[in-house]
């Protein structure tokens, strides 16, 4: 029995894990496959701002990072609006702090992205500069396949409708017709949300007063390495933690049977009026006696057996 219950539990873990991870969407799995990434830096004082590489075959998020010294924070704060309208952009968040620190966030149509990098940096001095990629091409066509093949369902559903020929067959017709519906529209909020993604980059300025900026040192350097790579291991406990949820259900089943598995054993125990024991105890076979110096005990059958006939002999 113990072998079977450590069967069943080994089957039902096995179970839980592919469905957790067939569960993530195919999607997110390709997102990850196909994601990539490059990074370039420049630090010189007083440097001009480098040029995005755009690509036009492929769908990239791009992300942009600017670090400038500035001799007048208004006049520049000024100009760089200036140059956000005009490359048909929006401000999406922004940070002013007291000590001459000045850090905007901005979204830019990608097709405006170096122009308007090359007017914010000839508002100040360029300390530092960061340009990061994602390709998200896969994930877009995956979710255009899928979309795709919803709207062929929906229609082969219509098709079906206009064949019924009862009231409730074109009910419950009508019913998945509005469910395929209601995942086309989630699909196509998706594809709007990596179409705006890629065709609007991010732009992240940090302004410093003169005299405030100061290089990152190694400890802060450090520091940023230690938590990016933090970053990675939440993910993992995250990924972990996914999968013990997934157990909790099964983990209640088989507890569950094994409750009503102890509730038998109790009453057949009971009912044979035994000790109550979960398992079964294995029957000894009897094992003969090897050793001829070693006395022996009559049994009870052989001390029957002497007695008829010793009674035989007296008569």
């Amino acid at each position: 029995m113990k072998r079977v219950l450590v069967g069943v539990l080994i089957l039902l873990l096995v179970f839980a894990m592919i469905g957790s991870f067939c569960a993530c969407s195919k999607s997110d799995r390709d997102s990850v496959i196909s994601q990539s990434s490059f990074t370039a830096k420049n630090v010189s004082d007083g440097a001009t701002v480098q040029k995005v590489v755009l690509t036009t075959d492929r769908m990239m998020v791009y992300t942009v990072n600017l670090a400038l010294t500035v001799p007048d924070f208004p006049q520049a704060a000024a100009s760089i609006r200036t140059a956000l309208d005009e490359a048909e952009g929006y401000e999406q968040q922004s940070y002013t702090s007291n000590d001459g620190v000045y850090r905007f966030t901005f979204r830019v149509p990608t097709v405006n992205l170096n122009a308007f990098l090359e007017k914010v940096g000839k508002t100040g001095a360029v300390e530092e500069q960061t340009i990061s990629g994602e390709d998200i091409t896969e994930r877009y066509l995956n979710a255009a396949q899928e979309r795709d093949a919803l709207i062929a369902k929906k229609e082969a559903f219509e098709a079906l409708a206009s064949q019924a020929t009862t009231f409730d067959e074109q009910l419950k017709i009508q019913d998945k017709i509005l469910e395929v519906a209601a995942e086309i529209d989630r699909y196509n909020d998706r594809l709007s949300s990596y179409k705006k993604s890629s065709d609007y980059s991010t732009v992240e300025v940090t302004f410093y007063e003169e005299g405030t900026y100061e290089e990152p040192g190694f400890w802060e350097r450090l520091g940023k390495i230690f938590f990016g790579s933090t970053k990675s291991i939440g993910t993992l406990f995250g990924v972990l933690l996914t999968v013990i949820v997934a157990l909790i259900p099964y983990a209640i089943l088989l507890g569950a049977l094994f409750g009503v598995y102890a509730l038998i054993r109790l009453i057949i125990c009971r009912a044979k009026k035994q000790p109550f024991t979960l398992f079964r105890r294995r029957k000894t076979k009897y094992q003969p006696r090897t050793n001829k110096n070693e006395p022996t005990t009559p049994t009870p059958m052989q001390n029957s057996e002497s007695a008829d006939d010793a009674k035989t002999e007296e008569e």
